[in-house]
């Protein structure tokens, strides 16, 4: 059960998690706060990422489970296993929260054997969404991906489709954006360009991803801290974008 917890001012100046959100191409403070919600008092969670990415990031076209691998490869998360079940653990939270008097651990998830059967690498087999490992008999070869369970079976299914149904300009743009910005998903990137690529086409949009890379650059020289990304782009876009590839409307009100 979802439950509220604290969030001190300080998380929003986190450089360490900044850095990994970065490199992952991931909203992982996002996914940080949420996973507080869903964790016991003593930070303790299932690893059950396509559940949890329906509890927090309902919206948003990321993968969950790489988004919870990031976190534990930054450090931000551990996990254990236990009775063949895999659950997460969020470091120090005890330390950071106060707990409601009447608050009790969840019952239903068990504390590690030790202290050394927590660790910040998440075993290979739970790597793909599930929480507990796959199972199966049966005889034949073949070549492919395979798949434990249906919902996995599933879930491929769509993420298949979105790499598909991804417009020729999609790639060139993400491809744009990581050479002057970073790493940014398909499904992000062209769901917040599409209005833009609409409008104003995509030879224009490309070209102000190319020019908003150049104030990237000057930003950074100069030193600036706080960077701004896509959000600022998509809203500032305009001011982007050549002046001789504006329509006609555009250009007179630029």
């Amino acid at each position: 059960m979802p439950r509220k917890r604290l969030l001190a001012p300080s998380f929003f100046t986190d450089a360490d998690l900044w850095r990994a959100e970065r490199d992952a191409g991931l909203p992982l403070r996002l996914a940080y706060e949420g996973l507080w919600c869903h964790a016991d008092r003593r930070g303790y969670f299932a690893w059950k990422p396509e559940e949890l990415k329906l509890a927090i990031l309902p919206y948003d076209a990321v993968d969950m489970s790489s988004t919870m691998l990031a976190l534990c490869s930054s450090g931000f998360l551990k996990v254990f296993e236990r009775d063949g079940r895999l659950y997460g653990v969020i470091p120090n939270f005890p330390k950071w929260q106060t707990f409601n008097i009447r608050e009790k651990p969840d019952a239903h998830i068990p504390e590690p054997l030790t202290p050394q059967d927590v660790s910040g690498t998440v075993p290979e087999r739970y790597r793909h969404g599930a929480s507990t490992p796959g199972t199966g008999t049966g005889t034949g070869t073949g070549t492919g991906t395979n798949y434990s369970t249906t919902a996995q079976r599933a879930t491929a299914r769509v993420r298949r489709k979105r790499v598909t149904d991804q417009p020729s300009w999609t790639a060139a743009a993400v491809e744009r954006w990581a050479k002057h910005i970073g790493i940014e998903s398909h499904g992000r990137l062209g769901a917040a360009l599409k209005p833009a690529v609409d409008f104003y086409g995509e030879p224009a949009v490309l070209a102000a991803i190319d020019e908003f890379g150049a104030h990237h650059r000057a930003l950074v020289a100069a030193g600036e801290v706080k960077l701004p990304g896509l959000t600022y782009f998509t809203g500032n876009i305009r001011r982007f974008i050549p002046r001789n590839m504006l329509p006609p409307d555009a250009a007179g009100a630029a």
